[in-house]
């Protein structure tokens, strides 16, 4: 799609554009190299959600955007897939720039209409569960080694199962080596989807996994129990979201990653306790010190973590205190360069927190501040 941007930059007056998609994902870019991916992902997932309240509050299409600063001009233009986003100049050619856009916003739209047939084998690489373990992950425990023969044997059930806490931290992060696991360390925690917990007891059942039938059939609906008795391990399995001081929705992100959950919920899992382990800091720390906020695999992803912070004022503040909690510890536990990765990491987060726009939910809810919990209680 970038070869559809080359108009739009060609107008005198434009420095860049990028084309995003209805969820805010960057399907397209040509900008200066000043304009990094991790904010680039943050403006799209602010477009389209403002572009989605509008009409919700309008009950109408929305047109588009122009926002006008001292230095220079963003004008964002939706169409029913997503949205084209120019930077250009203050004082530029208004109707010059709106006639090729709108000559682009055709074309891009023409070409989303010929993706549904391509659609069935997009949608088989997001939901390839069957894809093999990460190669560039190594277990370094028992703990591990069952974790990915898990993952990988519900794979090829095609049921979606991902290593979480801190199993998937230790996979994840060579730091965490240096933080020896504790006893209540030695659980093997994983995340489903409700819909396949049938499939999933089944899959226990057929390794010789034992389920803990009380705790399950009190539990169903959120998590589930089970004793691997071969390697004395517990194992616990969260069902669609994790719930203790705050509650993260985990169903749409299994996808994402084919052994663990993605970095980005991984961090977001242990910096929503309000009151919280050293291990808990510990797993922050290792998290921040070996990996980059940005875009990939093996980066945080800033955009989901300004996406849940920007709905909910509890967790921005959460959120926030603890990334100021991991930048004071970092240097007790940390050694070399690594308090200041950690620092410059956490800084960026709360920056691009501070700096969403955030849901009317989130405005009404931070006027009452520190009045009344902003979190829950767990049990």
């Amino acid at each position: 799609m970038e070869s559809l941007l080359v108009d739009i930059n060609a107008v005198i007056g434009v420095s860049g554009s990028f084309i995003g998609d209805a969820k805010g994902r960057i399907l397209a870019r040509a900008l200066p190299s000043v304009y990094d991916s991790g904010t680039l992902e943050v403006v799209g997932r602010t477009m389209s959600q403002t572009f989605a309240g509008l009409e919700t509050a309008r009950r109408r299409k929305v047109g588009d955007i122009d926002m006008v600063f001292k230095e220079g001009r963003l004008v964002v233009k939706p169409f029913s897939e997503g949205f084209l986003a120019i930077v250009c100049v203050p004082r530029i050619n208004v109707a010059l720039l709106n006639m090729t856009a709108n000559v682009t916003v055709r074309k891009i739209h023409e070409q989303f209409k010929e993706r549904p047939a391509q659609a069935p084998a997009a949608t088989a690489t997001a939901e390839a569960v069957a894809a093999p373990a990460h190669a560039r992950l190594t277990a370094q425990s028992p703990r591990e080694t069952a974790g990915l023969a898990l993952v990988q044997a519900a794979g090829e059930h095609k049921i979606l199962l991902r290593i979480m806490g801190d199993t998937a931290v230790r996979l994840r992060c060579p730091a965490a080596a240096a933080f020896p696991a504790t006893e209540e360390d030695e659980i093997l925690e994983l995340v489903a989807r409700g819909r396949q917990t049938s499939e999933l007891e089944h899959l226990m059942k057929e390794r010789g996994i034992t389920a803990d039938a009380r705790f399950n059939m009190l539990h169903a609906s959120e998590r589930l129990r089970f004793v691997d008795p071969a390697a004395g391990l517990p194992i616990e399995v969260f069902l669609n979201a994790f719930e203790e001081y705050h509650r993260l929705e985990l169903s749409d992100r299994l996808p994402v990653d084919d052994v663990s959950l993605p970095l980005a919920d991984l961090l977001l899992l242990h910096l929503q306790g309000v009151t919280f382990t050293p291990q808990d800091q510990k797993r922050i720390l290792a998290l921040l010190a070996d990996h980059d906020v940005g875009t990939g695999a093996e980066a945080i992803d800033p955009a989901r973590v300004v996406e849940v912070c920007a709905e909910d004022w509890g967790w921005t503040k959460t959120v926030t205190m603890n990334l100021e909690k991991a930048i004071a510890a970092a240097p007790a536990h940390l050694t070399g360069e690594s308090p200041k990765r950690v620092e410059t990491r956490a800084r960026r987060l709360i920056q691009l927190i501070e700096e969403a726009p955030k849901s009317l939910g989130w405005q009404v809810r931070s006027r009452m501040g520190e009045r009344r919990p902003w979190y829950n209680v767990p049990e």
